[in-house]
């Protein structure tokens, strides 16, 4: 192969990595939840993640991650099990969104060549949180620190309602950034970051991605095989325990998973490009979309070996 993500860094910024044999090169970045070293994973997300990233081969399954050489730090930031709520019970996206901000300053402080944030916050266009936070993390992430940030595009359901996309009437907005009605967070700072949406594994959108004008480009979120994170000895599972039982592994998380995993190859591979242009690099290969489909996949499906 052309590369293996050997020398590079991914942070994943999740609810967690549990050890595990197949990720030798994980290491602990912190746990903005509780006070541990963000080797813990009670969510079974941010390890599938991990592992999709960067899990080694193993003979007798065929599944390898996107960049086998690639260390990980794993930095705790979220938790379904764990929300900060308000008086009255409500969610607070607010903390979640300064907690972000922290874990993102902190991961670019560690060195990450790549940082993976497959946690999304929706906010009503309508009802603005304070972003200066966030904002200014990923910029010195990004711009100070010069490392790839990739996000996924966000699932619709709870606060996450779909945006309109564009007007036709306005063709000077062809993106849609009028008529955007939720807020997908940390997304929708696209100038300094790759936020991925989901498609299928024939390429057609992801039925459940947040559309919006953020979206950069797309990778699979359907049929995920990942390391299961209840086990230490690298078992592959395919199906998550939701409300309503097994269900397949699926959503823009595991999207962006896939093109973290790509940008830390194509940094071992051209060292010499900065992080604005591995983004660039990504979109420019990738396969493009019919124009109204540009909220659900950006610059369309990534090609990681045009890549």
């Amino acid at each position: 192969g052309f590369a293996t993500g050997r020398g590079q860094t991914v942070a994943v910024i999740d609810s967690g990595v549990n050890r595990n044999d197949r990720l030798p090169r994980l290491s602990g970045g912190g746990d903005y939840i509780m006070n541990g070293d963000g080797l813990s994973d009670c969510d079974h997300h941010g390890t599938l993640i991990a592992g999709l990233i960067a899990a080694q081969p193993r003979p007798g399954d065929g599944f390898i991650g996107v960049a086998p050489d690639a260390s990980i730090i794993s930095i705790r930031q979220t938790s379904e099990l764990f929300r900060p709520q308000d008086s009255s019970g409500r969610d607070i996206a607010a903390s979640n969104v300064n907690t972000l901000a922290r874990a993102i300053v902190h991961a670019a402080n560690l060195g990450a060549t790549v940082i993976n944030i497959s946690v999304t916050s929706c906010v009503p266009a309508n009802q603005p949180v304070s972003l200066n936070a966030l904002a200014g993390a990923i910029h010195y992430a990004a711009v100070v620190k010069d490392a790839v940030v990739i996000t996924s595009s966000g699932n619709t359901g709870d606060s996450c309602n779909p945006n309109p996309g564009p007007d036709p009437a306005t063709p000077s907005d062809i993106r849609g950034w009028n008529a955007v009605t939720t807020l997908s967070l940390p997304s929708m700072f696209s100038d300094f970051l790759l936020s991925v949406g989901g498609t299928t594994l024939s390429g057609d959108p992801f039925v459940k991605t947040l559309p919006g004008p953020w979206v950069g480009a797309a990778a699979p979120a359907v049929s995920v095989v990942s390391l299961d994170p209840s086990k230490v000895t690298g078992e592959l599972i395919n199906a998550q325990i939701t409300d309503t039982g097994p269900q397949p592994i699926a959503g823009t998380s595991f999207s962006s998973a896939m093109v973290a995993g790509l940008a830390a190859l194509i940094r071992q591979r051209h060292p010499e490009l900065s992080a604005y242009q591995v983004i660039k690099r990504i979109q420019l290969t990738a396969h493009g979309s019919a124009k109204g489909l540009a909220s659900f996949v950006g610059s369309g499906s990534v090609d990681p070996l045009a890549a």
